[in-house]
């Protein structure tokens, strides 16, 4: 497939160089290279292709992390916005928050991520959570809170699972439900949640209905985390 795509992409084909791109970085058919990789996202970002323009940007974020990378990451993400890509506008959202490659600005912030959120991107969903329960530029509401956390948390989003698990044993935006805490919780725990195995670990004495049983599997294995990390860090 990649000998396909490398024919198409000499000939100026913008699809075909954007997924180019993938298999060189991730060594698809073709031994792994990073610049041949960004190369053939460039050109295709120079084509206006969206997916491209966005790849660009957020390598240029995240793998370099200079003054000059920011804004160049700004500006691949607001072409890649002109061009519709969704996920573009929640990183508009993150360079504005942050103030990566543009000047800080949280009200602009925000108007991306709702943007984003509103077309179902659950890291965007999740930070209009964070924003709603602690009054970030909008007034505090526990309520749209536990909306925003919902929505993210229904497409597997971790962080947004927890605090709705912590909305639900606190009665913060909902009625308290025990039930629903532990619902939660124990979908952040079973993939790897060290604060969510904590939280269940101690379940029995904070009244939530698990078995003492289960309580103990998680503290068994949340002690069994902090150990592996632990020893990571130490490099044994």
């Amino acid at each position: 497939m990649a000998k396909w795509y490398i024919k198409a992409a000499e000939q100026g084909d913008a699809r075909a160089q954007n997924n180019l791109g993938y298999y060189y970085y991730f060594g698809l058919g073709v031994e792994k290279n990073n610049t041949e990789a960004v190369k053939w996202w460039r050109m295709a970002a120079e084509l206006e292709h969206p997916d491209a323009q966005f790849t660009i940007g957020y390598y240029c974020e995240f793998d370099f992390g200079d003054n000059e990378n920011y804004t160049k990451a700004f500006k691949r993400y607001r072409n890649a916005d002109i061009q519709g890509d969704v996920y573009s506008q929640y990183m508009l959202g993150n360079c504005y928050f942050y103030g990566l490659g543009v000047e800080k600005d949280h009200t602009e912030a925000l108007k991306w991520w709702r943007k984003a959120a509103k077309q179902g991107i659950s890291l965007a969903q999740y930070m209009l959570g964070v924003c709603y329960e602690n009054g970030w530029k909008v007034r505090k509401n526990y309520t749209k809170a536990v909306n925003w956390y919902r929505k993210a948390a229904e497409q597997r989003h971790g962080r947004a699972q927890f605090n709705l698990g912590v909305c639900y044993f606190n009665g913060y935006g909902v009625e308290k439900n025990y039930a629903e805490a532990v619902k939660w919780f124990r979908k952040v725990a079973e993939n790897g949640g060290y604060y969510a195995m904590v939280i269940l670990s101690d379940a029995v004495d904070n009244g939530l209905p698990i078995s003492k049983e289960e309580s103990r599997t998680w503290a068994k294995k949340a002690e069994e985390q902090i150990m592996s990390d632990l020893n990571r860090y130490m490099g044994f």
